[in-house]
């Protein structure tokens, strides 16, 4: 699928071409609202030939990324959970060793899926215990990559 739009903004016209068969059509995205946060999925409505075609997109390492976020910082004295990978993929690059300090907010793994790559990032401050992959890796959805310490 090769997706044409020219113009910018939340909606206009676009050609896609899939296959050896072009079609056109319009397109709006709606804006995130005040109260959406960064899990909440995007909405496309695309209209070709009088139908229309409502999606909702998410990005999976984001999503648990907020949500651990947000589980954590609610937590009176967050514990950092262990991190496991969102979705199968690639290790691309480890920011940590066992027995680094890291602070919330602090990345810790990017991690290649779907032709894009996904940072995972500390909940909490901890100390790192162990890896359980290193670049190069490839890795199922939950498995295991990052521990830490009960310090």
């Amino acid at each position: 699928v090769h997706l044409y739009r020219p113009g910018a903004g939340h909606g206009g016209d676009f050609r896609a071409v899939i296959g050896d068969e072009s079609v056109r059509g319009s397109v709006f995205l709606k804006p995130p609202g005040p109260t959406d946060g960064p899990d909440t999925p995007v909405e496309v409505n695309l209209f070709v030939y009088g139908e229309q075609l409502r999606i909702c997109l998410s990005d999976v390492a984001t999503q648990a990324s907020a949500r651990a976020a947000s589980t954590a910082a609610a937590a009176e004295g967050a514990k950092q959970l262990p991190v496991v990978s969102p979705m199968p993929g690639k290790i691309v690059q480890v920011f940590v060793s066992a027995g680094d300090q890291v602070q919330s907010g602090a990345p810790l793994i990017v991690l290649e899926a779907m032709k894009m790559e996904h940072t995972l990032y500390a909940a909490a401050d901890a100390t790192v215990g162990a890896l359980h992959a290193a670049p190069g890796d490839v890795v199922a959805q939950k498995a295991l990559l990052v521990t830490f310490s009960e310090k």
